[in-house]
């Protein structure tokens, strides 16, 4: 597939500079503005083949930044192999991104995605989430940051949470429980993907739902 690499910074985000404590994570890191940060891209377009997807690049000139730029570039690809490696007579696959939380320390990024073709029955869209340890150049987990899963799982069986996006709030109560258990398990076992955060909450993916609610949902923990 082609790189290429967009003139055009992403657009802004307005920072908030409020730290996120609590019994989930502790961070006091200043947010950076994303001034830095521009869009790169790996495309490909044929009659059969469209693929577009989007990820952030960070401008500067240091190699430690170079090594990162490569990782994120690893976990956009890895997100969506499963669906660019088909061989299909038609497909589309496009990947848009947002940066969530971006300090001296950390980034932490969320891949939107969506899969079609004349071959399945209906378009698939999928979320993969990423927090990147800027000073050593790897994908941590939250846990890693310091997540302590038992009190996800408390928040959860309390219903401390919101529903930012999809269908999750259709499922029954039993349902939500053991949905957010296989992910909390997910976790242990050391998946990255299914966190990201911000300066004020924990965001969990969960993935794979029903097409008929939507595909995946966001939910929100946070202090």
């Amino acid at each position: 597939m082609e790189q290429t690499t967009a003139e055009e910074s992403t657009t802004q985000k307005k920072v908030s500079n409020q730290a996120f404590y609590g019994d989930i994570v502790e961070l006091t890191d200043a947010e950076l503005s994303l001034d830095n940060i521009s869009t790169g891209e790996i495309t490909e377009n044929t009659e059969a083949r469209k693929i577009n997807i989007e990820y952030p690049v960070i401008n500067s000139d240091s190699e430690d930044y170079k090594e990162v730029n490569a990782l994120i570039k690893k976990c956009v690809e890895d997100a969506n192999g499963y669906y660019c490696n088909l061989v299909l007579s038609e497909m589309q696959v496009s990947c848009t991104y947002e940066v969530i939380y971006y300090t001296d320390k950390y980034i932490s990024i969320v891949f939107d995605a969506m899969f079609s073709s004349i071959e399945f029955a209906h378009p698939t869209s999928y979320c993969y989430g990423v927090t990147i340890d800027l000073e050593n150049a790897k994908v941590v987990s939250l846990v890693d940051m310091g997540l302590e899963l038992t009190n996800i799982e408390k928040r959860a069986q309390d219903g401390e949470y919101t529903v930012e996006s999809g269908g999750f709030f259709l499922m029954s109560d039993d349902e939500k429980l053991e949905t957010i258990g296989y992910v909390l398990d997910d976790v242990q076992s050391d998946y990255k993907g299914a966190f990201y955060r911000d300066a004020e909450g924990i965001y969990m993916v969960i993935d794979g739902i029903s097409h008929a609610i939507g595909d995946y949902s966001i939910i929100r923990f946070a202090d």
